[in-house]
């Protein structure tokens, strides 16, 4: 629904979607990773500006890859090589929190192994301070990174699914889509 929007975002293999019904956001990606210097995969998102959030319960990562991504982004742009932050889960690898310092540059990341679907995920931004978090309950939030990112004013908010394999897709589930743009 308005002001949600779909876009593959980097060389994907195969297109993504997105439906929404009753509550429920289905995202389907393809894309090789989220990582590197240049991201592909797929993103509902919409715009933000300044000091926001995006918070979700992640209900299904399906387990094409054991590092298959669902999860909620903030990005500066649009661009394969923008700087993000992102809190995902994974089908087996747990819950990851990736960022990217500066456009083009290589991403970092911390994960806490053993959380998996369904659990809760957000990533804040107040000023240049990027915080990712994860929660069983969507009440109770365990901060994983702070990280410092320059980004302009007006960035991106939403939920990216990626495959991290280019030659299939994955499909992720997420309720409880609270975006404060």
């Amino acid at each position: 629904p308005s002001p949600w929007e779909t876009l593959d975002i980097g060389a994907v293999g195969m297109p993504g979607s997105a439906y929404y019904t009753n509550g429920l956001f289905t995202v389907t990606g393809s894309g090789a990773d989220i990582w590197y210097g240049a991201d592909a995969f797929c993103y509902v998102y919409q715009p933000a500006s300044g000091d926001c959030s995006i918070q979700a319960k992640v209900l299904t990562v399906q387990n094409v890859n054991n590092k298959a991504k669902g999860g909620v982004m903030i990005r500066e742009t649009l661009n394969t090589n923008s700087t993000m932050a992102i809190v995902n889960i994974t089908p087996s690898s747990g819950v990851e929190n990736l960022w990217r310092t500066t456009t083009g540059g290589s991403a970092a990341s911390h994960d806490v192994s053993g959380v998996t679907a369904p659990n809760w995920v957000k990533m804040t931004r107040t000023g240049n301070s990027f915080v990712g978090y994860y929660s069983t309950n969507g009440t109770a939030w365990i901060p994983m990174a702070t990280n410092t990112i320059t980004m302009a004013t007006n960035v991106y908010i939403g939920m990216a699914v990626c495959a991290h394999d280019n030659a299939t897709n994955c499909t992720a589930t997420f309720t409880n889509v609270v975006p404060t743009p």
